[in-house]
Parts: structure tokens; sequence; C-alpha cells
């Protein structure tokens, strides 16, 4: 019998598959929520070329009846590495016989905002917190304050007074200083670089931003790629990095990014979880494939991939053109 070292067996896997796919495990039944009709023609055909999605639950293979066939029932592929999007774990994590990225012991950094916090306190990117309802007033107003667990904002309220947060029914597990944000990014970091940029925008249809929504209302933000080259932040954006990094081991997560009316940039969260569009999708397979498997893209995934960013972000300019317009270096 021949034994193979596990990279030959990968790069033979790889060449006898067309179209190689990133397998991901998830509790969530898709990449991205966003409901644009090209956005979700554009998921489905991700799923079905580029995405093997393992979606879980706590009994096993997620059965949610939104969950299309043909996602229903993606079995784990133990011989292949697998991306983690899960933050406890779970058997089918513990089958794998191939590489786990993103280990669950390293994802609770990004899954709890408290022990973010709290390991990055002495740095100059996370605003001030504290912990405690009676100590809110160590802290300079406005203040944000979030639960430990939660996403896409929900959960937060914003006080303009100490007396208004101490007044409020809703339970917290952190108060932090609000920044007069004049806008807001997501950084793509895999293996240790940046390799993506997206800008966050209320949609201004649907304007849920915090201190307008209700505290257990999600907020809406439209996600807008950007021009890596022209972002005028990049070498504060990779200071920032490098000191997480120093912490962080995760593989593959996002930096949350509030730029300040005074140019200040500050790091709400970080986020193993992300929702990923298909714009941002099409630079993380490519990066993935590179990198795990060490191989090129061939000149027709690359040309696919090209050709399904360029249309993706034509339909975003057209469906929110006022968000586009305004957004600081959109592709």
């Amino acid at each position: 019998m021949i034994i193979k070292d596990f990279q030959t067996f990968l790069n033979e896997r790889f060449a006898e598959h067309e179209i190689p796919q990133i397998q991901i495990i998830m509790r969530d039944i898709g990449l991205s929520p966003k409901q644009e009709d090209f956005t979700k023609r554009m998921l489905a055909e991700i799923y079905e070329k580029y995405a093997h999605l393992v979606l879980v639950d706590d009994d096993g293979y997620n059965q949610d009846e939104r969950i299309p066939d043909n996602r229903r029932h993606n079995k784990t592929k133990y011989d292949e590495p697998i991306l983690n999007f899960m933050s406890v774990s779970h058997v089918e994590l513990e089958k794998m016989k191939a590489k786990v990225y993103n280990k669950v012991e390293d994802i609770q950094i990004a899954a709890d905002k408290i022990k973010f916090y709290k390991e990055f306190d002495q740095t100059d990117f996370v605003p001030n917190c504290v912990y405690e309802l009676d100590d809110i007033e160590k802290i300079e107003l406005p203040i944000i304050a979030k639960p430990a667990i939660g996403e896409s904002a929900q959960g937060i309220e914003k006080f303009d007074s100490y007396e208004d947060a101490k007044k409020s029914k809703m339970k917290f597990d952190v108060w932090q200083e609000a920044k007069d944000i004049d806008r807001e990014f997501r950084a793509f970091v895999m293996n240790n670089k940046i390799i993506h940029l997206c800008e966050r925008v209320t949609n201004t249809k649907n304007d849920k931003s915090v201190g307008k929504k209700d505290a257990d209302e999600k907020i809406d933000l439209v996600y807008l790629d950007q021009d890596m080259a022209k972002f005028p932040h990049i070498d504060e954006l990779e200071r920032i990095k490098e000191e997480l990094s120093e912490k962080v081991k995760l593989e593959f997560y996002n930096i949350d990014l509030m730029l300040d009316k005074n140019g200040v940039m500050w790091v709400p969260e970080l986020n193993g979880n992300p929702g990923i569009g298909p714009g941002s999708f099409t630079v993380v397979y490519k990066h993935w494939i590179e990198w795990v498997y060490n191989q090129e893209l061939s000149e027709e995934i690359d040309k696919d991939l090209k050709e399904m960013a360029k249309a993706y972000r034509e339909g975003m300019k057209n469906e929110h053109p006022d968000e586009y317009a305004g957004s600081l270096s959109p592709i």
C-alpha cells in the first residue's frame, strides 16, 4: 500500500475537481442574510459551485425548513480542511481528520465582547469600558450599552445621560464610551493578512442605526466593497491588525472599525462568524485556495469570480445609489 503525505493528497483531490470548494461549518443557514435579488442569485451560485456549507445545530445537521434542498444535507467532508464559524464545540468538528481553521477555543475572543474588551483594554483603539452599571460615571458620555454576545447591533442602546442609562430596563454586560462616528468599515483578515475591506453604510431606505432603532432590533447596513489601494487609513489599519494578532489566533476573522470625525480609528469588536456577501466571498475564496491548498486558481475560475464580483458591485451601485455615492473608496 502506498502512503501519501497529506499535502500530496490534497493536491490530488484539488486536481480531481474542476472547481474546489471551501468547506465552512456554521449554525446560520447561509453566508449572508441580505435579500437583494442579485445577491440571493449569486449566493445560490456560490453554494452550488464554490462553498460547501455544513449547517449544524445542537442535535446534528440543521433541519431548518428555510434551508434550500441543495444545502439541507451537506455532509461534513472529514478529510478536507474546514473553516469553523462556531464558538462552541460540535461533534462534527470532533470527527475532523483534516485541519480545522478557527479553533473553537480561539474563536471565543471574537464571540464574547467582554473577553475582547478586557484583553485589549490597554490599547488606544478600544473605547473605554466598564462592566457594572454602578461604574458608568467613570466613562464619558454619551454611552453605548451592549450585551456580551450578539450581532447586528441587536440589544445595543445609546444613552446621552447617566440617569437614562440607569433607568433602562434592558440587560447589558458592558457600557462603552460612544464616539462621534464619521464612517464604519469591516476588514477581512486571513492568515494574518488584510485581504478585503468593506464600508458599512446605514441603509437610508430603512434607517435602523444605533440611537434610532429599538434596542432589540437589528441594524440594517449596506456593505460596499472598498478599493484598499485607495483607502487612506490603511497604515493605521495594519498597525491595529498587528497589535491584535499578538493575542488573536484566528486564521480568519473580521475587524469591525469605526472612524470618528477626528480621523481616529476604533475597534468596537471582532467577528469570527462574519456575514460574507458575494463580492467579499470572491476574495475570501481566492485567498483560501491559494493559502490552504497552495494552488493558483485556473483561468476559468478566476474569470468567473471576477465577473461575479463585478456584477455584484454593479448591482449594489444600482440598488443603493445614495450609499454608493457617499462611500469612501468603493470598487
